[in-house]
């Protein structure tokens, strides 16, 4: 409770009093004899008090559609005025002691009514409330979920990745399932792009033509709209150097042009992560990087490992951003850095005591200064010619979508960067689903897009519609009804209890380590995967180093919140032709009831062999894939791997996996990201469970289902296993039978519809079902649970 204003007592003297009763003619004037009234004695009024609450609203839980009252009493010695407010804005006509929500919809769920009381003296605000709908359909749980109002429009951006800019000053963004235009006059149009590709980078030429990647493939767009194959084949990954559609690309990041018409791509690959070079002629060929030569005449080579934003200088040499740092290179592979450190952070000022947090967006301006989008710092940073790094605009940590000056404004997750000719930078601000800009000065306005969800991510414990999140991944269900969250970009595991109140279980927001501890004493980096055992345990999958983001670890969290790095034991068969142990990245993994740990492990330049029969599709003797078991009690099964040797056991299948999950008779079923198949690890086989290999879409059945882009998976009580089909959108269900049926989302659409089923969704990254059966599912910076009929 706040008072806002007190009264001070006020004392009328006795003389005050007789005038006022002589003024109204009453006898106590009396005449002028000697034997008048003695003095009345002095007398004090009341104090005025400002009101106070004897009775608070409690928390309220109704079936969709039924009415529900929340209410309060309060003292006070004046009289009372109320307002009543839902998520903080004031309720029109609710001015009572009570408020009723007359039929409550799913999209009530998680509303934090409160209110405040108001007399002459001053005001008090009632503790908050929270509303729990029930019923079958999409109702918001935590964090920041917003209903889209009125029809479904298409947003103008479904997904942000690189942003360029021609002569002309004409934008182009790169995200999702489109390239939009946007021209000065601010008219949006969407380029003739195949519909099914997933482009995320974007480039231009001196001719005005965009390059754009789609899937695996580089695309080149005239400015007449036609589109072109510049290398690679949108369908087959890979690390091939060769010409145009012969060539392969893993998985493109961005794309610069020079000058001279070479296109270069950051390739952040499986097996390798590299710089790619394409001359005119549609050569791909792999640039070797390196340091300056010593003394001796060496040049030491480097290995890219995360390679991102690109941009070109004056004098043709490539900007590019590798982790936390930005490297220059020339034209003959040698790298020096130019700012950053590979531990990450936030800091202004000299170049090598900089810091960044995964920057992803990367321009140079005519005067040679580099502007970056520090994206987990929430600001656009430039380094002048002099290398001082400044904060053009945001502020770190500050998270939302106000337009302003220098630190006055705020971004969520920037992205795409360039530059025009008068020096106004342009920014993909991906969290808002704008694009911003920002004069020399420092002033940023936004010129496209209206935002989602203004200033969603967050840190905040409290009432769940209260409580932000920052890109939370993994998610589970306790026995007890508790929802936990891998809370990625905060590093921190957040809980969920029964009443909706969100507190950090572990970690401590926007500090990344991998420090073992309880509570806030330990710390970890980019949580990502979660689960849970029967007794409550969590298991994390975290990344164990911000220079190694594909080498993970995982970590136990007890139901008391203490921290501890499980010992992985290493594969013996994982080293290199020279028996030096082999460099393993853990894509995926997951738990079961008995607190088994399961995960796929990719060792690259292994010393494998074969497998018998010999199949040259899978003699491939750089990278060995293995599906492990790791008991309680440290030892290993290995049940499934794409090269066996001489010994007998399951041939793995696929390659990248978007989740895992294990059914109650101990077999393993992967979501296939390149196949759009899920496999079934049982009885000394690896089968197809859903899907045929290499036809995506979105339709339900048997034998004619089809999926895109399969991610997380979890078990109902009954055994249906439901996985979040990202590329469609929605979450299938598949009967232990393998039968598969929509029931959640909308193909197509990329929204947030709450409400009856099937309502639509955005990207879902994680999923979970608690006891009673009842789906959650992490989304955009919130939480939604879903009640299946």
């Amino acid at each position: 409770m706040s008072l806002h204003k007190t009264r001070q007592a006020r004392s009328i003297n006795a003389a005050a009093i007789t005038a006022l009763v002589c003024i109204t003619g009453l006898s106590a004037c009396g005449g002028g004899s000697d034997g008048g009234s003695p003095t009345p004695p002095p007398v004090t009024v009341p104090v005025a008090q400002a009101p106070s609450f004897t009775s608070q609203p409690q928390n309220q839980s109704a079936q969709a559609g039924q009415s529900v009252t929340f209410s309060v009493a309060a003292s006070s010695t004046d009289p009372l005025s109320y307002q009543w407010t839902r998520n903080g804005v004031a309720i029109p006509g609710a001015t009572g002691s009570t408020y009723t929500v007359a039929a409550a919809r799913l999209s009530d769920n998680a509303a934090v009514f409160s209110v405040t009381a108001r007399n002459a003296a001053g005001s008090a605000d009632s503790a908050k409330a929270a509303l729990t709908v029930t019923g079958t359909g999409l109702v918001p749980l935590a964090g920041a979920i917003a209903e889209k109002p009125g029809p479904d429009t298409p947003p103008a951006f479904d997904a942000m990745g690189g942003l360029s800019i021609d002569a002309a000053g004409k934008l182009f963004v790169a995200g999702g399932y489109n390239i939009t235009s946007i021209d000065s006059a601010g008219i949006i149009r969407r380029l003739p792009v195949d519909p099914v590709c997933n482009t995320w980078a974007a480039g231009h030429d001196m001719a005005g033509n965009v390059y754009v990647s789609c899937w695996a493939a580089i695309y080149k767009v005239s400015p007449a709209g036609v589109v072109s194959l510049v290398a690679g084949n949108r369908d087959a990954r890979g690390a091939i150097d060769a010409k145009g559609a012969a060539a392969r690309f893993d998985n493109p990041q961005d794309i610069a042009v020079d000058a001279n018409g070479v296109v270069y791509v950051s390739d952040r690959g499986r097996e390798a992560a590299s710089l790619r070079r394409i001359d005119a002629a549609g050569n791909v060929t792999t640039m070797a990087l390196h340091t300056f030569r010593d003394g001796t005449g060496g040049a030491k080579p480097i290995t890219l490992r995360a390679p991102s934003a690109l941009a070109i200088d004056a004098t043709a040499n490539v900007l590019l951003i590798e982790g936390n740092l930005i490297y220059k290179i020339t034209a003959g592979g040698t790298a020096t850095i130019v700012a950053g450190s590979a531990d990450g952070g936030w800091a202004d000022g000299d170049a090598f005591n900089a810091r960044f947090s995964s920057p992803s967006g990367l321009a140079i301006d005519a005067a040679g200064t580099l502007y970056i989008s520090d994206t987990g710092n929430a600001s656009i940073r430039k380094i002048a010619a002099d290398g001082k790094v400044q904060t053009l605009a945001g502020r770190y940590e500050q998270i939302g979508s106000a337009d302003g000056q220098g630190n006055k404004a705020s971004f969520n997750l920037p992205r795409g960067i360039d530059v025009d000719a008068a020096g106004n930078v342009f920014v993909n601000d991906a969290g808002n689903k704008t694009v911003r800009k920002i004069t020399p000065a420092g002033v940023v306005t936004t010129v496209a897009g209206t935002p989602v969800l203004p200033r969603s991510s967050g840190s905040i414990d409290g009432l769940a519609h209260d409580a932000r999140f920052y890109a939370p991944k993994g998610i589970a269900a306790d026995a007890a009804g508790n929802v936990f969250i891998a809370d990625s970009l905060n590093h921190a595991i957040r809980k969920i209890n029964p009443d909706g109140a969100v507190t950090t279980l572990a970690g401590s927001a926007r500090v990344s380590g991998n420090a073992d501890g309880t509570a806030g004493q330990a710390s970890f980096r980019l949580p990502t995967e979660l689960s849970v055992d029967a007794s409550g345990n969590l298991f994390v999958f975290d990344v164990a180093s911000s220079q190694a983001p594909g080498i993970s670890l995982v970590r136990k969290v007890s139901t008391a919140g203490v921290v501890t790095t499980v010992q992985i034991p290493v594969d013996p068969r994982d080293v290199t032709p020279a028996g030096k142990p082999a460099t393993v990245t853990l894509p995926t993994m997951t738990t079961d009831a008995a607190g088994n740990i399961y995960l796929v492990s990719t060792a690259t330049n292994a010393n494998n062999y074969c497998a018998t029969p010999k199949n040259p599709a899978f003699c491939d003797s750089l990278r060995r894939i293995t599906l492990r078991r790791i008991a309680a009690d440290g030892s290993v099964a290995t049940l499934a791997e794409n090269y066996n040797g001489t010994s007998p056991g399951v041939l793995m299948l696929g390659f990248r996996y978007g989740g895992m999950a294990v059914d109650h008779a101990g077999a393993v079923y992967l979501s296939d990201l390149e196949s759009n198949v899920i496999w079934k690890v049982s009885g000394g086989a690896m089968t197809i469970f859903a899907g045929t290999p290499g036809k995506g879409g979105a339709s339900d059945g048997k034998e004619e289902a089809r999926f895109s882009t399969l991610g997380r998976m979890a078990f109902d009580k009954a055994g249906n296993l439901f996985v979040a089909d990202t590329g469609n959108f929605t979450i299938r269900k598949i009967t232990p039978a393998g039968v598969v049926s929509t029931p959640v989302g909308t193909a197509g659409k990329n929204d947030l519809a709450l409400g009856s089923l099937p309502g639509s969704l955005p990207a879902v990254s994680g999923i979970a079902f608690d006891a009673k059966g009842v789906m959650y599912l992490t989304v955009a910076d919130g939480v939604v649970k879903v009640v299946l009929p």
